[in-house]
């Protein structure tokens, strides 16, 4: 009863969130997966690229720090010929070994990320090492993190949200098929780039899952399920329990289970015991998906590729779907008469292929997210370079009937 209760209230109130001009330009040019290929910042990228090859961007006589962590700091360099800008990750090899005694952590990290290929996810490029240091050259997101972006704008609405979400769901998701859980999703480590695109980084804690279940305390601790936090083994679903977390914050600006002082016991507790809170005014879908991530227990907590089909994400993927209408393209023999009646046929049972279509929408919208199912051996340049300039005057007429 209660689960009729629900959907008819998603029925309802499926209509009422309207998305503004703005968003709906934003979502329509950046969401909509592309035909091949990848979509990247800057489509010029080289694949030999070496340290000599690169040189510092400096401000004021020193290099620009676009991020830090326990042992690692990023600077921004660019190509000396092509002056394409890229992230240099420079690991500090006593810091790393002193801090963790781990060196696996570090190969791991160069090992998945040199082999995944994904719009949604920071490209690693090349890696080297010398007497102190080992050396990343990664793709470089000019926006910064949506972790900043959060708090800038001191919480999201609904459907900006979404567009975030939606990305970092493609990327896990594209993992999680790979056989790789991140095991540290957070809004710090999720990048923005110029064109808007959501892009996953640091790989640190990411390890390949075959058949036993993982038991590694490990993570960031707002973030950490349950079976994280009390030493049990954990699966692909602990990356599941962290979108949640990340969906929560998109909306409240923080974790659902931090505390002013940031105690550890304290954190620990609520993510065992504590339940969910929302302000006022969040919709119902959102509300439901929200706490369906957020199951205590494993078993029943929402599996990744259901996460497409919850009413939350139909609604806005119903919304950019009747807004971006693709040229159909009509299939016809080489003769120019059979082609005259094929389009004339086409055009005469386009109601009836419509509704069939509608019945597909659901797997065409789960596909739609899954171009990159298999990991390359090595990765491989972008081989379409899409101008958005150019799309942006294709839809024009779209978007004065908006």
């Amino acid at each position: 009863m209660q689960k009729n209760k629900i959907n008819s209230e998603f029925q309802k109130n499926n209509n009422t969130n309207i998305l503004n001009q703005k968003l709906l330009n934003l979502l329509k040019y950046k969401l909509h997966p592309p035909p091949q290929g990848c979509i990247y910042e800057n489509p010029k990228i080289n694949q030999n690229l070496n340290f000599a090859s690169l040189e510092p961007i400096l401000s004021k006589g020193k290099k620009i720090l676009v991020g830090d962590g326990s042992f690692s700091k990023v600077f921004l360099y660019q190509h000396k010929i092509s002056k394409i800008k890229y992230a240099i990750k420079i690991i500090n090899i006593n810091s790393f070994m002193q801090k963790t005694n781990n060196k696996n952590l570090i190969l791991d990290e160069i090992n998945i990320q040199s082999k995944i290929f994904h719009p949604n996810i920071i490209r690693l490029f090349n890696y080297f090492k010398d007497k102190k240091n080992i050396y990343l050259i990664l793709e470089f997101a000019s926006k910064g993190t949506l972790f900043d972006y959060i708090h800038y704008k001191k919480g999201l609405d609904e459907p900006e949200a979404f567009y975030y979400f939606i990305q970092a769901v493609n990327s896990v998701s594209f993992l999680h098929k790979n056989k790789i859980i991140h095991r540290d999703i957070k809004p710090e480590n999720l990048l923005i780039n110029s064109n808007n695109i959501l892009k996953l980084c640091d790989f640190g804690w990411s390890v390949y899952l075959h058949n036993n279940n993982r038991v590694t305390f490990c993570g960031t601790v707002e973030y950490m399920a349950p079976e994280t936090v009390k030493n049990e083994g954990y699966d692909f679903s602990i990356d599941v329990w962290s979108l949640g977390v990340l969906l929560y914050e998109l909306i409240h600006s923080h974790s659902p289970f931090v505390v002013k002082d940031l105690n550890v016991n304290e954190i620990e507790n609520n993510i065992l015991s504590k339940e969910l809170r929302f302000k006022k005014g969040v919709s119902l879908e959102y509300r439901d998906l929200t706490e369906k991530l957020l199951i205590k227990d494993a078993k029943n907590r929402i599996k990744i590729e259901d996460i497409y089909n919850h009413p939350f994400i139909l609604k806005y993927i119903n919304m950019i779907n009747k807004a971006i209408k693709l040229p159909q393209i009509i299939k016809c023999s080489p003769d120019i008469n059979n082609n005259k009646k094929q389009i004339e046929d086409d055009l005469e049972n386009k109601k009836v292929k419509e509704e069939n279509t509608k019945k597909k929408k659901n797997e065409e919208i789960k596909e739609s997210f899954s171009e990159f199912d298999t990991i390359p051996t090595e990765p491989e340049p972008a081989k379409i370079v899409v101008n958005f300039d150019k799309i942006v005057r294709k839809f024009t007429k779209i978007d004065n009937k908006i």
